[in-house]
């Protein structure tokens, strides 16, 4: 993740944060989506060096069509906030081919969600 004050746009993006809690949802995006890049280019290689190591096998052949992406949550802590819950929440989806990574800010629900706040 070094590698990302070398991009133009990512210095572009910090650069132009007013305010540290600006500053700090900025980097947070840029980084949640750099891990699910990493996740997606874990899962890939690992796949890869599998298959390779197993591609004789022909009792399991095709068992890596039966592997997809991660959905997670990450969940930032918000430093010296008085909220019950201090924390940032961002869905991440790191499929098999990092170029179709998505991620998102906030609460994501899909489906049914049933949720009680005290």
């Amino acid at each position: 993740m070094k590698h990302l004050m070398s991009n133009p746009e990512v210095v572009a993006e910090f650069a132009s944060a007013k305010s540290p809690e600006e500053m700090a949802r900025k980097f947070k995006r840029v980084i949640s989506d750099a891990l699910a890049e990493a996740i997606a280019n874990g899962i890939d290689q690992a796949l890869d060096a599998t298959v390779t190591t197993f591609s004789n096998n022909q009792e399991i052949a095709g068992w890596e069509t039966q592997i997809g992406g991660v959905i997670g949550n990450l969940t930032w802590e918000r430093i010296g906030d008085t909220d019950v819950l201090p924390v940032t929440p961002i869905a991440v989806f790191a499929p098999r081919k990092s170029s179709d990574i998505v991620t998102h800010g906030g609460s994501v629900n899909i489906g049914v969600s049933i949720g009680v706040s005290f």
